[in-house]
């Protein structure tokens, strides 16, 4: 009579063998011999722990570069908006230059309006106040 694959061995008369797990390593069909399998899964073992070191040493150096990378787009970004801000600065200090030219020579050309622009400017102008706040300093990128 056949048995179910995996029921352990039956004994003559129709008494069971007590189910006995075999020795690590063991194989039953040879006993003594190394079950071939223990090879495989040792290489699978040794095979798993270096790629999960290499792994690592990718996580380490991706990480590495993105912080370098992070850090280099910082300092860049904070220099160009340096460069932005002084090109606004300039700007509006030849436009502002360009406008008071231009208010000259108009009331050079026009003396009877000279009032009434020295009223709207007198009235534009919001007062002084008693304690003034000081300029804040430019932030520096962060160092590493």
């Amino acid at each position: 009579q056949q048995q179910p694959y995996g029921a352990p061995p039956q004994q003559p008369g129709g008494l069971q063998q007590p189910y006995q797990q075999q020795p690590y390593g063991q194989n039953p069909q040879h006993p003594g011999m190394v079950d071939p399998y223990q090879n495989h899964g040792g290489m699978a073992n040794d095979m798993a722990t270096d790629a999960w070191q290499e792994c690592d040493e990718i996580g380490q150096r991706l990480r590495s570069e993105i912080n370098r990378l992070a850090y280099s787009r910082r300092t860049d970004w904070f220099n160009a908006v340096k460069v932005v801000a002084s090109s606004y600065k300039e700007s509006f200090t030849e436009n502002v230059a360009i406008w008071q030219a231009v208010q000259e020579s108009y009331l050079q050309a026009f003396p009877q309006y000279e009032e009434e622009v020295q009223q709207q400017q007198q009235v534009q102008q919001p007062p002084v106040p008693h304690t003034q706040v000081p300029p804040q300093q430019p932030r520096q990128p962060p160092q590493p």
